[in-house]
C-alpha cells in the first residue's frame, strides 16, 4: 500500500463506510482465483468470517438466526 490518502468513493447505493487497515491485515487471507482469463484476487470464506467477527459491532446484521 502506497503512504498516500485514500478518498472514499462517492455512491449512493449500497452504502458503504471507508476504513483502513495495515498492510499485513490487509493482505492476508487474499486468494487468487482464475476466471475468463482474468486473475481475481477475492477474500478467503476464513477471512471474511474473521472479519465479521472482529468488526461485529461496526456492521449491520441481516442474518436472522433461526430455532
Amino acid at each position: 500500500m502506497s503512504g498516500s490518502p485514500c478518498h472514499a468513493p462517492r455512491i449512493d447505493y449500497p452504502p458503504i463506510k471507508m476504513v483502513q487497515m495495515v498492510a499485513d491485515v490487509y493482505a492476508a487471507g487474499i486468494e487468487e482465483h482464475l476466471r475468463d482469463g482474468v486473475k481475481l484476487r477475492i477474500y478467503g470464506v476464513a477471512k471474511t468470517v474473521v472479519d465479521c467477527f472482529k468488526h461485529r459491532n461496526k456492521i449491520a446484521w441481516t442474518l436472522h438466526w433461526k430455532r
